[in-house]
């Protein structure tokens, strides 16, 4: 699937998803933005049918999700983590969809579990040809509502590449963890 096929699903799934009737008792969309960290993991590449270690970095992630019945939201993703390998810097880009069930509906903390699907990239000074592939991602985020006038996320999941690569090789990764933090705004 080239690049252009994917972002034409995607902007399908967001026109589907946002003009759909919704089943919630209140509509509510909203966006989200979180900022942390991508822990430390391994990815694989044949040939050489090796593991390569990969180092902790930055990640960033932005939701745009709407409410599809009392307790379950979808929505669209876009995040960007940096790693390295073999000292050699990489970018990993992922544009998504993801299921969210709101567990826990508290006063002071909402408990949402959830999976992501997406179409990663990975870049890089040392990659001459993009590697791409299926990002399969499971995570568990809380929501603190209106902590100093705003809503508050704390986030613990994973991201990994089922499949994928480029035209020189095969490169997949097992689930490598991630932590995140950030705020949610309502439309």
């Amino acid at each position: 699937m080239s690049i252009q096929q994917f972002r034409w699903y995607v902007t399908c799934l967001i026109i589907c998803i946002f003009s759909s009737v919704s089943f919630a008792e209140e509509s509510d969309s909203f966006v989200s933005v979180k900022a942390g960290m991508l822990m430390e993991g391994e990815m694989y590449s044949d040939p050489p049918d090796q593991y390569f270690d990969t180092d902790s970095g930055f990640m960033l992630q932005v939701n745009l999700e709407t409410m599809l019945a009392e307790k379950m939201s979808a929505g669209v993703f876009y995040q960007r983590a940096n790693t390295a390998s073999l000292d050699e810097s990489v970018t990993i880009s992922t544009y998504g969809v993801n299921l969210k069930a709101h567990v826990a509906n508290k006063p002071n903390v909402k408990i949402r579990p959830g999976i992501a699907i997406g179409y990663q990239t990975m870049t890089g000074a040392g990659i001459e040809d993009d590697i791409t592939g299926l990002d399969i991602g499971g995570f568990i985020e809380l929501l603190f509502p209106n902590i100093a006038g705003q809503n508050v996320l704390a986030e613990v999941g994973f991201i990994s590449q089922a499949a994928g690569g480029n035209k020189d090789a095969d490169v997949t990764f097992a689930p490598i963890m991630y932590v995140l933090a950030g705020v949610s705004f309502d439309l």
